[in-house]
């Protein structure tokens, strides 16, 4: 079946560009048009639509409504906004009920994809009912504000350091995280850092960002809210030592500095998912969370399944997806308990330039599988086909020292 999208603006001109675009790209697309929000429901009523794009600002029915009643009656529509509107308070409206937002002008390549890659996501949530689920949850996180800023800095040619300082300095509760995360055993700073350019010359800018972006998900959270056995400080300590550890596995392994750096950001964000299932569903969580801690992963897996209808590792994927995270972060996170389901057949290995998929999933898979191993056993907790790899046999005394020194 062809992917189905609907294009909502109240601009004949833009929609046939969009048109134009889709064809003249090759691409075996159905795509539907409506002016306006009370003919967008009306499609999305008669057909099967996979993808709606759409406007804000048009008569009748506003981008808004549409948004918000397509989410009601379609949750397992994809929603992409495309729009010049670009008031930080009104947009924020917009992420709520939106998986995706460009603006106006958006590069042709930039737009295909965006819909590409949200709908190859589904892959992460399969069948119809689980990504259904996931769509219609009422309180997914929005990517913050923050990190979207200090991303948009980032991304420049010539990105200025007092801006992104000033960026982070905005940000109370950000900015004091960001400084004790520089100061921490670690990083081992050589002298204590107390001032947030200092820190930023010291992570770099993708560690930057993921610490941005993963302080800016918890504050979204009211702590008071979740089940009473959702530990959240006890979640992100422990994928804050993944993070850590991973992205010292990745430089042990070879790696170069966008594997390390993106297996860091993958470690931090690794769990996202349980905090996703205690905020939506938590009776499914407690029934969870009090399951044997060494249920197989396969069984655990089985159970996450039937309770809330994806795994944790699923519903992370999908959202950071969403949030256009590159691919190499969106799939360690999927993939971090099952790092073997990513192997592609035909190479007959496993992770890693030096085994067969990326080196940020082997990373983020082992330092989660360290963290919290018995010092008798330290890699029980790694896939049963990594145990004897090559790259296991060369590396694990140095993985399991590496883990001991950062966890003592």
């Amino acid at each position: 079946m062809p992917l189905s999208v609907l294009f909502v603006d109240d601009e004949p001109q833009t929609l046939r560009g969009l048109q134009r675009l889709i064809h003249s790209a090759g691409l075996d697309w159905r795509v539907s048009i409506a002016l306006n929000g009370e003919a967008a429901l009306d499609i999305l009523g008669q057909q099967s639509i996979d993808v709606l794009v759409t406007d804000l600002h048009m008569p009748g029915l506003s981008g808004r409504s549409l948004l918000a009643e397509c989410a009601r009656l379609h949750p397992a529509v994809l929603r992409i906004v495309l729009t010049a509107d670009s008031e930080p308070q009104d947009m924020m409206t917009v992420l709520a009920t939106s998986h995706a937002v460009l603006c106006k002008p958006c590069p042709s390549e930039t737009l295909i994809g965006r819909i590409t890659r949200a709908v190859g996501l589904r892959r992460f949530l399969d069948p119809a009912e689980a990504r259904a689920l996931m769509s219609g949850l009422p309180h997914l996180p929005t990517i913050p504000r923050t990190y979207l800023t200090l991303h948009d800095e980032m991304a420049r040619l010539d990105p200025s350091e007092s801006i992104i300082v000033s960026i982070i300095d905005a940000d109370p509760p950000v900015a004091a995280q960001f400084l004790h995360v520089a100061n921490s055993a670690y990083f081992a700073p050589r002298a204590p850092i107390q001032r947030t350019l200092t820190a930023v010359r010291a992570l770099g800018f993708d560690i930057v960002r993921a610490v941005v972006l993963e302080r800016g998900i918890i504050a979204q959270f009211d702590p008071a809210k979740l089940p009473h056995n959702f530990d959240s400080a006890g979640l992100w300590s422990h994928c804050f030592r993944v993070a850590a550890l991973a992205r010292r596995i990745a430089t042990i392994n070879g790696g170069e500095a966008g594997e390390r750096d993106a297996a860091f950001t993958a470690g931090l964000l690794h769990d996202l998912g349980w905090l996703i299932l205690a905020a939506n569903r938590p009776t499914a969580y407690r029934t969870i969370a009090e399951a044997p801690r060494d249920l197989p992963i396969a069984d655990r897996s089985s159970l996450e399944r039937r309770h809330a209808g994806a795994t944790h590792a699923e519903f992370a994927a999908y959202l950071l997806g969403l949030w256009g995270l590159p691919d190499r972060i969106v799939e360690a996170v999927a993939y971090h308990h099952t790092p073997l389901a990513h192997l592609d057949p035909a190479i007959g290995s496993v992770a890693g330039s030096v085994a067969g998929c990326d080196g940020a999933l082997l990373a983020v898979h082992v330092a989660n599988a360290l963290v919290e191993a018995p010092a008798d056993d330290p890699l029980r907790g790694l896939d049963p086909g990594l145990v004897d790899h090559p790259l296991t046999r060369l590396h694990k005394t140095e993985w399991i020292e590496a883990a001991r020194a950062l966890h003592p």
